[in-house]
């Protein structure tokens, strides 16, 4: 009996705490630049930044390129490891 729940005790904290492999995906925005390829640096370096804590950068998108006033920001989407 020992046995048993020992190994029940060993599964449940395996499936809680085992599929760390990414923290959940998270949108955002970066800031507006004079040029796109500045826009998409400045967000993948602050979603690195913002990982730096969590396991580092699982992965990077960009979703879509916002024009205002002639400048541009990046709309991305990343994850983080766990």
């Amino acid at each position: 009996m020992f046995k048993t729940k020992t190994k029940v005790l060993a599964l449940s904290a395996a499936i809680a705490f085992g599929s760390s492999a990414a923290v959940a995906q998270q949108t955002d925005i970066g800031p507006f630049l004079p040029e796109v390829g500045q826009a998409i640096a400045a967000a993948e370096q602050g979603a690195q930044n913002i990982c730096a804590s969590n396991g580092g950068l699982a992965s990077f998108n960009v979703i879509r390129i916002i024009q205002n006033a002639g400048y541009f920001a990046a709309q991305f989407e990343y994850s983080c490891n766990g």
